[in-house]
């Protein structure tokens, strides 16, 4: 579920909530490594990551950790693919 304020969207996936500024996806960077994931590279996830969550990034890696402390890749994927639906920038 997301909530919009202006470029600023509130989003919960999997638990975490936070706040997406839907301008970060004008980037061609960023749209480059979005790409990448789509093409079937899972190495850019944790960049993508952490560029559309700025600072907020080490936040929901400790929300996505197990019980080892590790955060699986398959993890930040599944948060990676909701957080983009929820925010609208599958259909951006």
């Amino acid at each position: 579920m997301a909530k919009k304020k202006d470029s600023l969207v509130d989003v919960e996936c999997m638990g975490i909530g936070v706040t997406i500024d839907t301008d970060r996806f004008d980037d061609i960077e960023l749209i480059d490594m979005m790409d990448d994931v789509q093409d079937g590279d899972p190495l850019k996830v944790g960049k993508i990551l952490k560029k559309i969550l700025g600072s907020d990034w080490k936040r929901v890696y400790d929300g996505l950790r197990d019980e080892r402390g590790v955060v699986p890749a398959s993890k930040a994927m599944k948060f990676f693919g909701e957080v983009m639906e929820a925010a609208g920038a599958k259909n951006s």
